[in-house]
């Protein structure tokens, strides 16, 4: 395998590291392998390390390419606003990795974000967005969109079951009011918008599930392609649930094989 990082996506402040599986004459079939890009969360505050090398790891093992995205956060309290920053962050990033494809050994029709809490918001934001020039400077020619996404016990809604902090640091906001709707996703879901798989655990006492409810229940409303599930066990954060990352709960790790069959079943992942 060959890991390296991209130290600055052109035109942003973010990083992207890169984990490949490298071709060889035993892997003739996956010359071309799909990728996912895996976004942490942590609030917009941070960007968690549990959320990152262990699951783009997870996704090598299982046949695909796969990169981390280090996007802008708000560290502090009198760190600016971030806005639209790391959305257009993460479609800096996706067209990257469709401009490498061939160089990375990847499939440009099988990009899939993977990300959990704010990084759900931030994955889901692309696969929301990602056709949007107005949001996303340059999407129109549809190098910014994924093929689907991964979301962990995403933050969806800024309406009464928000992540509060995490809709503050985008909009500067931290109560509920208008401003904060260009940031809630289950508002914009439309006919562009990439299918997902989406799991959570119903006791996050951080984000409420109703989150993943709301996102469901947008894509059931317009038609789009998704998969939900929702675990009694488990808290927000759990991640892979697996001894990787210290919270082995193998109920709630079964979200993980089953979003690989759902990737193949789509047509975005390896086939195996």
């Amino acid at each position: 395998m060959k890991t390296f990082t991209i130290s600055s996506l052109p035109d942003t402040s973010a990083s992207m590291d890169v984990f490949l599986r490298e071709a060889e004459y035993e892997f003739v079939n996956h010359r071309s392998r799909p990728c996912v890009l895996v976004i942490p969360g942590g609030g917009y505050r941070f960007v968690a390390p549990r959320e990152g090398e262990p699951v783009a790891l997870a996704f090598v093992r299982a046949g695909y390419q796969a990169c981390v995205l280090h996007y802008s956060v708000r560290t502090t309290d009198d760190a600016p606003i971030l806005g639209d920053t790391p959305l257009r962050e993460a479609g800096a990033a996706i067209r990257y990795i469709r401009d490498h494809a061939t160089e990375w050994g990847i499939d440009p029709n099988k990009i899939t974000v993977c990300g959990g809490s704010a990084g759900g918001h931030l994955a889901g934001s692309i696969g929301v967005f990602g056709s949007n020039p107005t949001r996303v400077p340059g999407a129109e020619d549809g190098k910014c969109q994924p093929n689907a996404m991964v979301l962990c016990y995403p933050v969806i809604s800024s309406g009464c079951k928000a992540h509060s902090d995490s809709f503050g640091n985008l909009s500067g906001h931290w109560d509920v009011c208008p401003e904060r709707d260009p940031w809630s996703l289950e508002k914009h879901i439309s006919e562009t918008t990439c299918p997902a798989f989406i799991w959570a655990p119903v006791l996050d006492a951080c984000v409420p599930v109703e989150n993943s409810l709301l996102m469901a229940t947008a894509m059931q409303e317009k038609g789009i392609l998704y998969e939900l599930h929702l675990y009694s066990k488990g808290w927000h954060g759990i991640c892979l649930a697996d001894g990787e990352v210290g919270a082995p709960v193998p109920e709630v790790a079964t979200w993980f094989p089953m979003c690989l069959n759902w990737l193949n079943g789509i047509g975005v992942g390896p086939g195996y």
